[in-house]
């Protein structure tokens, strides 16, 4: 704010305007060569804190708006479908996880793909009686990617046996139906 009180006490415009009024009250852009700040010269201006900063972002962005109501996220939902597995799992049957979907440093995801490592592989692999069984488990609203539903063809060209699960109830239904939970 520019403050127009001259030493008298006075506020008006018969004071005469100076180079740091003028430059206080007119934009930087529009400021001729020679009115403009010298080299080296900082605005002492207010700094807000920096979550104030993010907070204003945070409502300046348009609401995200889903078709689906909030819950369980995938990884909620498979660590529940192992802890059923891992307590109700019935007897000789393996199981595991193939951590495919991580960011990896290039050099390394270069090294895993040379070494076999398959985009689009299920996220649980179950084997029981000589049999194989792939479980993608997805969020209610879930897709696949194109490379799962290809991974999902392959395995059933295989003879192995694919489901997908949106949601822990459906997850736990087909391992029920496959015979694989007590």
């Amino acid at each position: 704010m520019i403050d127009l009180t001259d030493t008298s006490g006075t506020v008006g415009t018969d004071i005469e305007p100076t180079r740091e009024t003028m430059a206080a009250a007119t934009p930087r852009a529009a400021l001729r060569p020679e009115q403009a700040a010298p080299a080296g010269y900082v605005d002492k201006v207010e700094r807000l804190p920096r979550s104030f900063a993010i907070e204003r972002k945070r409502q300046l962005r348009a609401p995200q708006r889903s078709t689906f109501p909030a819950g369980p996220t995938e990884e909620q939902i498979h660590r529940s479908v192992v802890e059923w597995l891992e307590r109700r799992g019935v007897a000789g049957l393996l199981f595991y996880h193939v951590p495919n979907g991580e960011v990896r440093h290039k050099g390394a995801a270069g090294k895993l793909k040379a070494m076999g490592t398959r985009s689009g592989v299920a996220d649980l692999v179950l084997h029981h009686d000589g049999h194989t069984y792939f479980l993608e488990i997805k969020a209610p609203g879930g897709r696949q990617s194109p490379e799962q539903r290809e991974f999902e063809r392959r395995a059933e060209l295989a003879g192995m046996t694919y489901a997908v699960a949106h949601g822990l109830d459906y997850a736990l239904d087909t391992l029920r139906n496959w015979g694989l939970l007590e």
